[in-house]
């Protein structure tokens, strides 16, 4: 947004702790050129510079302790395929509700806030595309969608935002109330139905 380098310690860590960290980078890199500069203002040099001495330092450590770019756990993975459009296929069944919720929100986020919402839909996107590249994930629970599930939640918000400037508040708080309604009530049906499937028991944890 143009305000300091705040944000590149911010992205940095994504990027040290998501093996997809660089394509959050790229994405909001790529979307601010696309940009006219006067709706989005660009990464100054000073912003690179310090995401990259972030992300930077961890890469030399990795390589000099272990003569690798990656974690040991991708070259554990690298040849399985777990299926991606299953592991895709499932989360969009079991949230079907809000998905689409989120796709009617779209246009109403983009217009609200537009830079908020491109960049949001963008690292979904690019986060859907490593789940692709890597095949899936064994375990249960969509834990690599689990990253992008904020962005879903700063989509939605600018969602309603967008409605609360062309409907009004009570309109907006109606949206809000269903969706956390049917959201509350998924989850609540989803918890009683994992405790009696939990790889590592509740004790055990």
């Amino acid at each position: 947004t143009g305000r300091g380098v705040g944000s590149a310690f911010t992205l940095g860590l994504v990027c040290l702790t998501r093996p997809e960290g660089a394509l959050y980078a790229l994405a909001m890199v790529a979307l601010t050129r696309l940009h006219q500069p006067s709706r989005w203002t660009p990464p100054s040099y000073r912003w690179g510079v310090a995401l990259a001495a972030i992300v930077g330092w961890w890469i030399a450590l990795r390589w000099n302790l272990f003569a690798s770019l990656v974690a040991n756990t991708y070259y554990a993975k690298r040849d399985a395929d777990f299926g991606a459009w299953s592991y895709l296929g499932t989360f969009a069944r079991a949230n079907l509700p809000l998905l689409i919720a989120l796709g009617a929100a779209l246009r109403f986020a983009l217009a609200a806030h537009g830079r908020r919402a491109a960049l949001s839909l963008a690292w979904i996107l690019a986060g859907a595309a490593f789940i692709v590249r890597f095949r899936g994930d064994w375990m249960p629970e969509w834990r690599f969608i689990a990253p992008i599930a904020p962005c879903m939640g700063a989509l939605a918000a600018a969602g309603v935002a967008g409605l609360r400037a062309r409907y009004g508040g009570r309109v907006a708080a109606a949206v809000v109330l269903s969706l956390l309604t049917v959201a509350g009530a998924s989850a609540a049906t989803r918890a009683l139905r994992l405790r009696g499937t939990q790889e590592v028991s509740y004790r055990g944890v």
